[in-house]
């Protein structure tokens, strides 16, 4: 990933912001039972080629060899001073090579989940990206090689294939230790992105469920 990223800040902040019902605790909540769900609510943004994303078994699949393309979806109206909880179940089927290193000349991942924090002016938006490093320490916390805006959070670690994990995030908190401060503005879309274009190596991963915006 080399300057790709910074395009999906611009997607975001060109879009209408829609009305999200409560359901289940959550401001919203993400499921894949059918194909039908990427096409109803999610939108797809292509960096350099398409990553192959599909449903089976009731959970989001990934992959791809070269290419980099992420899902997204909006949110609105997430106040993350009342609702900061992020949830999610995933796994890796496999990892590209090349992780653990953290001067990051390769940014290639089986699996992020991504907030979007846009700005009026897009160089302003700033980005968290969860992710599974097989080698460094959970709660790492680095600047990408794309944009000093975009933090990577190691949210699992571990090199272990096949295994369903849960994560539950403090989205406010891991801002503010990311960046230093609290976010000027709320929470514009949570994203996936499953690529492999730096080292062009297969890359996998799976998610069942994304949950936006819980109580603490």
């Amino acid at each position: 990933m080399k300057t790709h990223p910074g395009l999906l800040f611009i997607v975001i902040c060109l879009l209408p912001l829609i009305s999200i019902a409560t359901l289940s605790g959550y401001i919203r909540t993400y499921s894949f039972p059918s194909e039908s769900v990427l096409k109803t609510e999610w939108k797809e943004k292509i960096f350099n080629g398409k990553t192959e994303y599909g449903v089976k078994e009731g959970f989001l699949f990934g992959r791809t060899k070269e290419n980099s393309s992420a899902l997204y979806s909006e949110v609105a109206n997430w106040d993350l001073t009342k609702n900061p909880i992020l949830s999610w179940e995933w796994r890796v089927e496999k990892f590209p090579p090349r992780q653990g290193d953290l001067s990051r000349q390769s940014e290639d991942y089986p699996m992020r989940v991504i907030i979007v924090f846009p700005a009026r002016i897009f160089l302003n938006s700033k980005a968290i990206a969860y992710a599974w490093d097989p080698k460094a320490p959970k709660d790492t916390i680095y600047n990408s090689a794309v944009t000093k805006n975009m933090k990577i959070i190691v949210a699992e670690s571990g090199a272990e294939t096949m295994t369903w994990k849960t994560e539950n995030r403090n989205v406010l908190q891991d801002y503010v230790r990311a960046f230093g401060e609290k976010p000027a503005r709320l929470p514009g879309a949570v994203g996936i992105l499953v690529d492999a274009d730096d080292e062009k190596q297969w890359s996998e991963g799976n998610v069942r469920y994304v949950n936006v915006g819980g109580p603490s």
